[in-house]
């Protein structure tokens, strides 16, 4: 019971707040979209950027890679591609994770980088 009433404190404080959590989300919207990361595969053959709002930048082959004609060497390359956007996509949810928990230390809401679909 006395567990439920905190919980209800700690959401009236929110809702007081919600002004300043509407323009902190927003603020960080336009943050993630202006941050990245980068990731390759097979070292450095296939390079993939994505930023916060999970979108791929760019995608870098090496010369060496686009030397190659044959259709194993083709179905490697897509296979390094995949494995770059994946990983790339890892790392961006975890930038995006680590933002949304600066964002919102002060609030003390537990779990709060879980609440986005996106990230799950």
């Amino acid at each position: 019971m006395f567990e439920q009433m905190k919980m209800m404190k700690e959401l009236g404080s929110l809702m007081a707040r919600k002004d300043e959590l509407k323009e902190r989300v927003e603020r960080l919207k336009i943050e993630l979209g202006e941050k990245s990361v980068e990731a390759e595969a097979a070292g450095g053959i296939v390079r993939v950027t994505v930023n916060g709002h999970l979108k791929v930048l760019e995608v870098r082959f090496s010369p060496t890679a686009l030397a190659t004609t044959s259709d194993s060497d083709r179905a490697m390359l897509e296979d390094l591609t995949r494995q770059a956007i994946n990983d790339a996509m890892a790392k961006a949810q975890a930038m995006i994770k680590n933002e949304i928990q600066k964002a919102t230390a002060d609030l003390n809401i537990p779990g709060v980088e879980n609440m986005l679909p996106m990230l799950n």
